[in-house]
């Protein structure tokens, strides 16, 4: 293969890490350009479907930065695309058929001893005129962007983890760059750089394009292609992600039929190789797409994880349905896995925005303190279904039973099942979904409009799925749900979707008795989702100040800060190595002279098992002004890596 290097100046990307990344070792200072031949060309990076030829023209390569984050260590190269796209959709929202010249940032994080597996991601994102209302009333820094850029730590943490050594690969398909300007254009050729501004997140060949081009920089990089290419996406990149899994694109009319899909340079050419082998759908938003070909099926094995907090959970029912009317045998293909209480995946209690989540729920009606987040508690979900999903993909072994509740009954006795039924931890059971797990603690803004009572063909696809997958009429019921100390607030789909409220000292009293009884639950369930393999086991339980509630940490405070490490039956905390421990960045070593009785054992839930209990210094923790969750990782004797994080409440902030 003949590529030409240049040396060219790039500018940076959108997609950043969500806490500044520690950078211990640079490149050579000077960024690198690789251009690509067009079609045909047998080097070129294009997907050709009738008349529609898209493909990448160049790509720039900033020097390598390595990151040390959150007990990961890995070499972050980020850059530019440039490259023709076909499809799209214009700033009011109209799907276009026509050839436009993009622009688009990436990011490649390669770890030490990469394995050979890549995951790519693709990030959902709002519409084209959210995106330029954020940008005009809150600036390019505003929260929307900042989540954006967080949005991909349930997968990028979990591939860069040192149990996996996977590459990540992302695109940032934000529509408006920072200060306003668009990203794509329709008409390339336009001398005047003119055109109507477009927003690539529905074009389903540009995934197939940036997809073969992270392999290609993986075996320039790393001098060899990737053993295993996971696909994962998100909302409305989950759903462009799984046209192509499914080998069409059917939004487009007018047209010949679209066969886009990732088995396919050409329709139905079967010696193309498929670029995933396994494809993990996050909260995909659209409607159910009808796989091209009933005898091929999806072109990979698929694994659906929704929030039963969300109404577009419903559409991955309808999806399978859809493949099951098909005549595919979902049973060989596809999972589905529903989190009780979980709003659109990717809103967590991580990171606060107060000030422009303030201005953002004014505009909504919502109260103030809108919390957004990174998906920090859903990463040992997320890991333990992409390691499920890898072994399913290389080995043959399927992932554990699909999990999603609602029991579909028949409530007017004349029609059969009608409604669905949905249960709480309190109070009545629910008959709306999306549904929130505690009617007195938690509130839904904004209910769909679609009812699950007296609607027989929701019920009846709800039971058919259900029986073609052989799924459990339950949730997967999250630690932090199960064992509530707060309240939660959501709207039905995100961005940021989610705001929590925690109990006051007397409240949490009233519902555990003690801290113990508290954590001892928390143990509990990790302890029972590890043994139906949807938690990743290396996720251990945490509890700072585990004497106290709410765990108020005063950032003046010249004190230590104590962090209970839990042990669980298949976790052992006194074996942790002390020097490996990490609470956000800060060592035990701390300030010299602070280092007696430091860290002890201590069975601090009562259940039999010794626990280990660290103190740090507040002073010396960098914790965020607005953060809601504190990180601890470390390593075991063994030399297993483990981490653990838990909810704190921080002083109020002064808000401008």
């Amino acid at each position: 293969m003949k590529l030409r290097i240049l040396l060219a100046v790039s500018v940076a990307p959108l997609l950043l890490l969500g806490r500044p990344a520690q950078a211990v070792a640079g490149g050579d200072g000077r960024g690198k350009t690789i251009e690509f031949p067009p079609p045909p060309h047998p080097d070129a990076i294009a997907t050709e479907v009738g008349p529609i030829r898209t493909y990448i023209r160049q790509v720039t390569l900033d020097p390598p930065v390595h990151v040390r984050r959150y007990g990961l260590w890995y070499s972050e190269i980020r850059g530019e695309i440039e490259g023709i796209g076909w499809g799209g959709q214009d700033a009011a929202g109209t799907l276009r058929q026509a050839h436009y010249g993009y622009t688009l940032a990436y990011v490649l994080r390669i770890p030490s001893r990469w394995d050979g597996t890549l995951v790519v991601h693709r990030h959902g994102t709002g519409p084209f005129a959210l995106w330029q209302g954020l940008e005009a009333s809150l600036g390019e820094r505003n929260f929307a962007r900042k989540f954006h850029e967080t949005a991909d730590r349930l997968v990028s943490d979990v591939a860069l983890h040192p149990d996996r050594r996977w590459a990540f690969f992302a695109v940032n398909q934000t529509p408006v760059d920072p200060g306003g300007a668009f990203n794509t254009l329709v008409l390339p050729d336009d001398p005047s750089g003119g055109g109507t501004p477009v927003h690539s997140m529905l074009d389903v060949p540009i995934g197939r394009d940036t997809a073969l081009l992270a392999k290609r920089l993986l075996k320039r990089l790393r001098g060899r292609a990737p053993d295993v290419t996971l696909g994962t996406g998100h909302s409305g990149g989950a759903f462009a992600n799984f046209m192509l899994n499914a080998g069409v694109d059917h939004l487009r009319t007018g047209v010949p039929l679209v066969l886009a899909g990732d088995n396919f340079v050409r329709p139905y050419d079967p010696s193309s190789s498929r670029i995933y082998d396994g494809f993990l759908s996050l909260a995909r938003g659209g409607g159910p797409i009808v796989p091209v070909d009933a005898a091929r099926g999806v072109s990979a094995p698929t694994v659906f994880l929704e929030g039963e907090t969300d109404a577009g959970a419903m559409l991955a029912v309808w999806q399978v349905d859809e493949m099951i009317a098909k005549g595919l045998d979902v049973a060989v293909s596809t999972r589905l896995y529903m989190a009780r209480n979980v709003p659109h995946v990717d809103a967590d209690l991580v990171s606060t925005l107060v000030t422009q989540g303030r201005d953002f729920a004014g505009v909504l009606g919502l109260p103030e303190g809108f919390y957004g987040g990174a998906g920090e508690r859903l990463k040992p979900l997320s890991a333990a279904l992409l390691d499920a999903l890898r072994a399913w993909a290389t080995a043959g072994t399927p992932p554990p039973v699909s999990v999603f509740n609602g029991v579909a009954e028949d409530r007017d006795g004349l029609s059969g099942l009608d409604t669905l039924v949905f249960p709480r931890s309190a109070g009545p059971p629910s008959l709306a979904f999306p549904y929130v797990d505690h009617a007195s603690l938690d509130a839904i803004a904004f209910p769909p409009p679609t009812p699950t009572e007296h609607n027989p063909a929701l019920a009846e696809a709800w039971e058919r799925v259900r029986g073609a997958l052989g799924a459990a009429t339950r949730s997967v019921l999250l630690a932090e749900t199960a064992c509530r100390r707060g309240g939660s607030s959501f709207v039905i789909q995100g961005p940021v979707g989610a705001w929590f409220t925690p109990f006051d000292a007397q409240a949490f009293v009233d519902a555990w008795g003690s801290s113990a009884a508290h954590q001892t639950c928390r143990v509990g369930h990790i302890e029972g989702l590890v043994a139906d393999g949807l938690y990743d086991s290396s996720v251990v339980a945490i509890d700072v100040q585990p004497a106290q509630f709410p765990n108020v940490v005063d950032l003046a405070s010249t004190s230590r800060l104590p962090v209970a490490i839990l042990s669980t039956a298949g976790f052992d905390a006194t074996r942790v190595v002390r020097g490996s421990l990490r609470l956000s960045g800060a060592s035990l070593q701390g300030t010299p002279g602070k280092r007696a009785a430091r860290v002890r054992r201590q069975d601090v839930n009562g259940d039999g098992r010794a626990d280990l209990v660290a103190e740090f210094e507040i002073d010396e923790v960098p914790i965020a002004a607005h953060d809601l969750v504190l990180d601890l990782w470390g390593r075991t004797k063994g030399g297993a890596p483990f981490t653990g994080s838990d909810v704190v409440t921080l002083p109020a902030p002064t808000l401008p």
